[in-house]
């Protein structure tokens, strides 16, 4: 993990207990974070769904938050196939 200005990198082969450090990091810094990026092959190196969670919730938290992950059309996973989603804050209702 590092923060480059206001952007938050992360890298997909994090396993749980950085997860929760990172976690702990953008609690106390969320309203300066303006966006987040994944670093790391995804389809090698997916350790944990926790990172998801994670992102899932700083965007609850702050919707304007750039995650350009959530805009794809899906991510590939060599051991999973490919993960596809619709979030909640993507619907118009």
């Amino acid at each position: 993990m590092y923060i480059d200005g206001d952007r938050l990198t992360v890298a997909l082969d994090s396993d749980l207990a950085e997860v929760i450090d990172i976690a702990s990091f953008v609690k106390e810094r969320i309203d300066f974070i303006e966006g987040v990026d994944l670093e790391g092959e995804a389809r090698e190196e997916f350790m944990t769904s926790a990172i998801f969670q994670l992102l899932c919730a700083m965007k609850v938290a702050k919707p304007s938050l750039d995650i350009p992950l959530f805009s794809s059309e899906g991510l590939a996973l060599k051991k999973f196939g490919v993960l596809h989603w619709e979030a909640a804050w993507t619907k118009n209702n």
